[in-house]
């Protein structure tokens, strides 16, 4: 579905990401592993559209990305951030982003809330109430975790999460594990991740090491054949 060729990025003058090419699958998780810095969030912002290549191509479908078909690439790519902004509003506001559909978008409202593993109490309680500006009446982890809804609730052709995991408690962190393997029945998932479990899970593990691809397979192989992924695995 996306296929990245000789990518290089350049953040505020400094060089982030140099001659990435990867390839992903429709049907498929993908997580992308790496030392802090290692340009990680880049190529996630890359494959979201959020950010333009300074060298190299990004093709998607056969079709290559440029500037005249960017907004509607942005307008099906979900995209997760732990660092997600939040509007004054409701949770359903800051999910649907004041979009009001039909009846069978309150439905997958919910829907979006349970993938996102927000608990039956925050559901019944707090759907309708009213967020602070900023996000400052909610957990690091609800953040989060309405970043995924919010991510989920566009329908995305293909769904980009930097790590979904990192400010959940174990309960959560696994219902979010499991969703994303429900989900990538239907649509490619690409993951920015330190979390071990979806590494283990993933269709095909991204070692990304000072800018660059330095490998990629699936975790038993990758670990064993790749020595720098293995230290990374032995820091955790």
């Amino acid at each position: 579905m996306l296929s990245i060729k000789n990518l290089h990025a350049t953040v505020h003058g400094k060089e982030i990401l140099r001659g990435v090419d990867l390839e992903i699958g429709a049907g498929e998780v993908h997580a992308i592993m790496g030392p802090n810095g290692s340009g990680k969030s880049t190529l996630l912002d890359l494959m979201a559209g959020a950010i333009v290549p300074e060298d190299g191509v990004i093709f998607i479908n056969g079709n290559k990305l440029q500037e005249q078909n960017l907004m509607q690439w942005r307008a099906i790519t979900g995209l997760g951030s732990q660092h997600a902004p939040l509007f004054l509003g409701t949770v359903r506001d800051n999910v649907a982003l004041w979009e009001r559909g039909e009846s069978e978008d309150d439905a997958w409202f919910e829907k979006c809330l349970r993938m996102a593993a927000l608990d039956p109490g925050f559901l019944q309680e707090e759907a309708t109430s009213v967020i602070g500006a900023g996000g400052r009446s909610v957990s690091g982890g609800q953040r989060q975790r309405i970043s995924i809804a919010r991510a989920l609730y566009r329908r995305p052709k293909l769904l980009l999460l930097d790590e979904p995991t990192s400010a959940l408690d174990r309960g959560a962190a696994l219902k979010i594990i499991r969703g994303l393997v429900e989900i990538s029945k239907s649509i490619p998932v690409v993951v920015v991740t330190h979390d071990e479990r979806i590494v283990k899970l993933a269709d095909n593990v991204v070692f990304v090491n000072e800018g660059r691809v330095d490998g990629i397979g699936a975790y038993t192989e990758l670990a064993r054949a790749n020595a720098g992924f293995a230290e990374l695995l032995a820091k955790q």
